[in-house]
């Protein structure tokens, strides 16, 4: 593994770990607004604009590994984090008020997985890049 790629990865992390921060924030927006009459639930598109990302730095013949894409860097610049409120029409309630507790706390925990995984994989890279640079 060069020392780019692991550059690489870490801001592919890093654009994956803020994401997880705005898409926390917003469940929490979400969860705070729960008995407001008529309030709708906004949602966090992200993994939609990575996966396109992914596609731009993938050459053919080449595929996906462990780390990413075959040595090939993404241009994080191309990653977006996108709130939206949710286009659902349904309410179960009689305010009109579209959030679910049960869902939104699912997704807060499911979240929150998520970052702690990403964290975990950066703390795993920069324990590689201190092996290298100490040469141990």
């Amino acid at each position: 593994m060069t020392l780019d790629r692991l550059f690489s990865q870490n801001e592919m992390l890093g654009a994956a770990m803020q994401a997880a921060a705005v898409r926390n924030t917003v469940i929490s927006n979400n969860i705070a607004n729960a008995d407001v009459p008529g309030f709708k639930k906004s949602a966090v598109d992200f993994e939609d604009s990575f996966r396109a990302a992914l596609d731009a730095a993938e050459r053919p013949g080449q595929r996906l590994d462990a780390y990413g894409i075959d040595g090939n860097a993404m241009d994080i610049r191309d990653l977006r984090v996108r709130v939206r409120p949710t286009l659902e029409s349904f309410q179960y309630r009689v305010d009109k008020n579209n959030v679910d507790m049960e869902t939104e706390m699912m997704d807060l925990y499911r979240n929150s997985v998520k970052y702690d995984a990403l964290a975990g994989a950066v703390i795993g890279n920069s324990k590689r890049l201190n092996a290298v640079i100490s040469g141990k």
